[in-house]
């Protein structure tokens, strides 16, 4: 499988850290194999980060090292610096995704999240 995965490919569930499987009817819009999350605090402070694979689905992003899911309905904004996606979340936390083409990413990430919110979901 490529880094951009395509649309309703199967997620590969023997990624190191990856406990919980996909949804009902949830579908792998891109994966990234190499991809640092580190979260930043409300008070500021930023965690060293870990290193895992990264799965955006239709509903959330899903982060194997450990497992951490954010639902897309959670995130706020989306913004690029350099090589990283900066994420802000509803609760005032945000991520700091340090991806390969984190422009793509950004775009993919948005695209889901306005799909989400269509009526016709």
């Amino acid at each position: 499988m490529d880094e951009a995965t395509a649309l309703g490919a199967p997620i590969d569930l023997d990624t190191p850290g990856l406990a919980a499987p996909l949804e009902e009817g949830e579908q792998v819009v891109a994966r990234r194999t190499s991809a640092r999350l580190r979260v930043v605090e409300t008070s500021g402070g930023i965690s060293e980060g870990t290193d895992g694979t990264l799965f955006l689905t239709d509903r959330r992003l899903l982060h194997a090292g450990p497992l951490r899911s954010v639902p897309l309905a959670d995130i706020t904004e989306l913004t690029i610096a350099g090589d990283s996606v900066l994420i802000s979340l509803a609760d005032g936390r945000g991520l700091l995704l340090e991806a390969s083409s984190a422009a793509d990413l950004r775009t993919a990430i948005a695209v889901q999240m306005k799909q989400a919110q269509s009526p016709s979901r």
